[in-house]
């Protein structure tokens, strides 16, 4: 089940969107190395996960009753440790309602470290989540819902600083659509979707998408896929054991040529000069 809600805070437009609340079971692959460009909390009704940050060649190990806040634009995959586990992943983005700044727009862009939150008041949060989760095919606990996962955040992002919480609904365009072409970029941009896709995603013209593209990425469609593509490059290179012709394939080119070419013209070095220079910094 996928759920979005939207909400005005405190002089922020918040976009919120939450999937996964089944049991995912014991043999569950791991998800290659991502980012998003809004927060990720990551809520742990039971079980265990583990979350990888191949940047920082570390873990975090997930328990019942443990929150996970994930800054915008942390490369992470997601491993599990042999257990079922039950969960909801909820992602937060806000952007400035009006001209005046917003304590919680502030707080978007600015954290920057995962923050692991536990204890009885983050139980106490999990615990309201999950029973509002249960019955949220309902239209009025779905509002109920969303609201949940507000207060999550704020809760968890005011121990941070203090940001008053005044709630009235509100609905944005504009962040909706950044929302599709963000979450469309992230998961097509090792594909063959292009700038048609997600122009058909949002019901737009290819030109009209483009200028929507450069506005809320600030880089045009070709730029921000090929910057996509050589960050995940770069992170495959970490492994010794991958093959260079896997990793083309995995981040987007159907021949090997093509991903050197780029990416020569992207780090200024060849695929082969990249991984020896990873190598030499984790000794």
């Amino acid at each position: 089940m996928s759920f979005e809600f939207n909400v005005t805070l405190d002089r922020a437009d918040c976009h919120i969107r939450a999937t996964r609340a089944a049991p995912l079971p014991e043999e569950q692959p791991a998800e290659r190395p991502h980012k998003h460009y809004s927060m990720e909390f990551h809520c742990i009704f039971s079980g265990q996960e583990v979350i990888t940050l191949p940047l920082e060649d570390r873990t975090i190990l997930l328990e019942t009753g443990n929150i996970l806040l994930l800054p915008q634009g942390i490369y992470h995959g997601v491993a599990h440790s042999g257990k079922a586990v039950e969960r909801v992943c909820f992602n937060f983005s806000a952007e400035p309602a009006g001209k005046i700044a917003s304590p919680i727009v502030d707080l978007f862009l600015n954290i920057d470290k995962p923050m692991l939150f536990s204890g009885e008041q983050t139980a106490l949060l999990l615990e309201q989540c999950r029973q509002l989760w249960a019955q949220a095919e309902e239209p009025l606990q779905q509002l109920r819902l969303g609201m949940q996962f507000a207060n999550i955040a704020l809760n968890l992002m005011s121990q941070v600083a203090d940001i008053p919480a005044k709630t009235p609904p509100a609905d944005s365009l504009a962040l909706r659509q950044r929302w599709l072409i963000e979450d469309h970029i992230s998961q097509h941009f090792t594909d063959n979707a292009g700038l048609e896709g997600l122009a058909k995603a949002l019901y737009l013209s290819p030109r009209q998408t483009s200028t929507l593209v450069k506005r809320f990425m600030g880089e045009d469609y070709k730029t921000v896929i090929i910057r996509r593509r050589m960050e995940l490059a770069e992170i495959y290179l970490q492994d010794p054991n991958k093959r260079l012709d896997a990793i083309a394939y995995e981040v987007g080119y159907r021949s090997y040529s093509g991903f050197e070419l780029c990416f020569k013209r992207y780090f200024g070095m060849t695929p082969q000069q990249k991984r020896a220079q990873l190598q030499e910094r984790r000794l």
